[in-house]
């Protein structure tokens, strides 16, 4: 799978190691144990007991592959704002993200999700700024939740 980033993917996400799986192809939780780094210790996996027993057309665990574009960075938009402008914006943006979540996201630290996209793009548009914020890099990759 050209874009899978493993490290997008949760600790605690469940992984299948199921190898006759009808789904594996669309199935996120098999993806995610194919890509499994080799520097990773241990991980959550099905229980493969549990799986002797169900259908495997129609598995419990099936989690279907969603594509979704992830952004990273946003420094140079604020670089770009007047000062007096960019501390409103700031403020809006800590409270919604908390101050070091909002701290790594600018920083390219952290991935940003496409809700919290969103929600940053309605705090630019509240504050006269509607098309202003484009971010330093993008990522496909999928919905792990």
């Amino acid at each position: 799978m050209k874009h899978f980033h493993y490290d997008l993917v949760p600790p605690t996400f469940l992984h299948c190691i199921t190898e006759d799986c009808p789904l594996q192809t669309d199935c996120l939780r098999q993806i995610a144990y194919q890509h499994l780094p080799s520097q990773i210790d241990s991980v959550h996996i099905v229980n493969l007991r549990k799986l002797a027993s169900v259908d495997k057309n129609n598995c419990p665990y099936f989690f279907k592959v969603q594509p979704v574009r992830y952004a990273k960075g946003f420094k140079h938009v604020l670089d770009s704002l007047p000062h007096k402008d960019v501390r409103k914006l700031k403020d809006e943006l800590i409270a919604y993200f908390g101050h070091s979540k909002y701290y790594r996201c600018l920083r390219k630290e952290r991935f940003i999700h496409p809700t919290e996209q969103k929600a940053m793009h309605r705090i630019f548009e509240d504050r006269g700024f509607p098309d202003t914020l484009h971010f330093e890099l993008y990522i496909d990759s999928f919905v792990f939740q």
